[in-house]
């Protein structure tokens, strides 16, 4: 006897194709959805010391500079104000453990910048035990952010925001060595001047996969900041 086949009435093959089709587009909608959620819980928090006395205002654009450079590496950012000015108790936030995904910047006045051991320092430096090693502690010369800044008739947020990030990017690239475009150059010439005005001076795309990946394995653990280390980086 032959098997009769099951069918729903007005259910023919296009109308399967169709839903096959949703189907798809359904499962690749969720597979975004996931891969932005991943991307949403990659989260550094950086703890600032301003030895220069920056003024709030400069200091805040900047850190919302360098947050919007890092966002769209897909890397979200926590801020933590960690000066203690004369006469003031440290941000509680920052007496917390120190985290794997946790970094400091230092921004540094003239004389503690003549005081560092290193030497054509073009605006700013990134600490890394060696090259391909982890870093966790950078910082850049105010002077030399105000000097480019009036060169190049720049604004201040503008050039200390995107050192900000570019020694940040050294800390979790975890090299020293520069791109020869993008944000990683090792100079910034006028045209990357402009392109920081307007915005559009960022990661390479490169770069910013291999940002996503290192800020991954800090936050599963992989690394370790000793109690030492990070005395000596205050």
């Amino acid at each position: 006897m032959e098997r009769q086949g099951f069918r729903i009435k007005g259910w023919g093959l296009g109308i399967a194709r169709r839903w096959g089709l949703l189907v798809v587009f359904i499962t690749l909608g969720l597979a975004v959805s996931a891969a932005k959620a991943e991307e949403g819980s990659l989260r550094i928090t950086v703890r600032v010391y301003d030895y220069a006395a920056v003024s709030p205002e400069i200091l805040a654009a900047a850190e919302e500079e360098t947050a919007r450079i890092l966002h769209a590496a897909g890397i979200g950012t926590e801020w933590l104000d960690c000066t203690v000015p004369q006469g003031t108790n440290p941000n509680a936030a920052c007496r917390r453990p120190f985290g794997p995904a946790d970094l400091i910047v230092r921004i540094l006045p003239e004389p503690m910048a003549a005081r560092l051991p290193f030497r054509n320092i073009t605006l700013g430096f990134a600490l890394l035990t060696e090259e391909g090693g982890y870093g966790f502690v950078a910082g850049v010369l105010y002077q030399k952010v105000e000097s480019l800044a009036n060169e190049t008739h720049t604004d201040r947020y503008h050039i200390l925001g995107h050192g900000i990030a570019h020694e940040i990017g050294h800390l979790l690239l975890r090299t020293l060595k520069h791109n020869g475009r993008g944000l990683m150059r090792a100079n910034w010439g006028p045209e990357e001047l402009q392109l920081a005005s307007r915005g559009l001076l960022r990661f390479t795309p490169e770069e910013a996969a291999r940002l996503r990946a290192e800020v991954r394995m800090r936050l599963i653990g992989s690394t370790a900041a000793t109690t030492t280390e990070i005395a000596l980086s205050r």
